[in-house]
C-alpha cells in the first residue's frame, strides 16, 4: 500500500500543529524532518564508538519530486541540510532528551584535546533563567565523545535548554527546546535583521532576536543564493549571522528589497 502525503501529515502531527495552509504546511514538514534527522545524529555521535556512523538516505534528487533529499533537483539545500550541517560538527554539544531527563555530551571528532567551559542554562522563552549549571577544568580527548551533565527537565517544559562550550578562544553552541513544539506558544522574538555587504557578491545578514526563536531563515526572492547557514534557532537576547553569496553583485539596497525572512509561529 502507497503512503505519501498521509506520512507527512502523521509525521508532522506528532511534534508541530498541522496547517490548513499550503505553504506553512511544507515549512513545518521541512523543519520535522530536520527535527529527525537531527535527533538522530545527535544520539548516535554522542555514544562514539558504539555507534560508529550512518547512511543519509538521501542526499539529493535526481529529478524534481516530493522527497527526503537534502538538497533539490536544482542543487538547492533544503531546510533538514542546514539541520544535518549542523549536527555534523567536529565538535558538537549533543542535547538529548530521554524520558524525563536532559543528557548532554560533547563530541569531540578532532585529532586535538579540548580543553574549556560547559555552561548549561535553561530559560524561558522570554529570556527569564530557570536553570544553570557550568562545569570547569571540561576536557574532552581527541576522536572521543564524553557524557558530561544529566538533567532532569520533568519541571521545564515549554523552555529551552542552551548549551555553551568555550575553549582556545572559540565557542560551540547549541540549543533544544523542552517538549513538543505544538505544545508550545511561542513570543513574538522581537527579531531584528541587519544586512552588511562584506565584498562584491557576499553579504552579511545579522539576526538578533529578544525572545526565543525557531525555524529562523532567510531567502531572496526569485534569486537562488548560497546561505552558509539557515533554518536555525536563536536562544533569547542572542543573535545569529548568516553569510549570503549572490550569483550576481547587487547593491545593499537592492539585496534589502529581496530579502525574505520569517520564523515559526501559529
Amino acid at each position: 500500500m502507497h503512503e505519501g502525503a498521509e506520512r507527512l501529515y502523521r509525521f508532522l502531527a506528532g511534534y508541530f500543529r498541522v496547517p490548513e495552509n499550503l505553504e506553512k504546511f511544507i515549512y513545518l514538514t521541512q523543519l520535522n524532518q530536520g527535527e529527525a534527522l537531527k535527533t538522530a545524529i545527535s544520539h548516535w555521535r554522542s555514544r562514539m564508538f558504539k555507534t560508529n556512523g550512518c547512511l543519509i538516505w538521501q542526499i539529493n534528487d535526481c529529478w524534481p519530486v516530493i522527497s527526503w533529499s537534502l538538497i533539490d533537483y536544482y542543487f538547492r539545500p533544503k531546510p533538514a541540510y542546514y539541520y544535518v550541517k549542523r549536527a555534523f560538527s567536529p565538535i558538537y554539544i549533543a542535547l538529548n532528551l530521554r524520558g524525563r531527563n536532559l543528557q548532554v555530551s560533547i563530541v569531540n571528532d578532532t585529532l586535538q584535546c579540548i580543553r574549556g567551559v560547559l555552561k548549561l542554562s535553561i530559560q524561558k522563552l522570554t529570556g527569564e533563567l530557570l536553570f544553570s549549571k557550568t562545569i570547569e577544568d571540561l576536557e574532552i580527548e581527541a576522536n572521543s565523545a564524553k557524557e558530561c551533565l544529566i538533567v532532569d527537565v520533568e519541571n521545564f517544559r515549554g523552555a529551552v535548554a542552551v548549551a555553551e562550550v568555550s575553549f582556545n578562544g572559540s565557542k560551540v553552541i547549541n540549543d533544544v527546546l523542552i517538549g513538543k513544539f505544538k505544545h508550545v506558544e511561542f513570543p513574538d522574538p522581537i527579531l531584528n535583521v541587519e544586512v552588511n555587504k562584506l565584498k562584491s557578491r557576499t553579504f552579511k545578514v545579522t539576526l538578533t532576536v529578544k525572545n526565543y526563536a525557531y525555524g529562523v531563515y532567510v531567502k531572496l526572492r526569485n534569486l537562488d543564493a548560497k546561505y552558509s547557514e539557515n533554518y536555525l534557532s536563536i536562544p533569547p537576547n542572542s543573535r545569529a549571522e548568516i553569510l549570503v553569496e549572490t550569483p550576481k553583485d547587487l547593491t545593499v539596497d537592492e539585496f534589502r528589497s529581496m530579502l525574505e525572512y520569517g520564523f515559526l509561529k501559529w
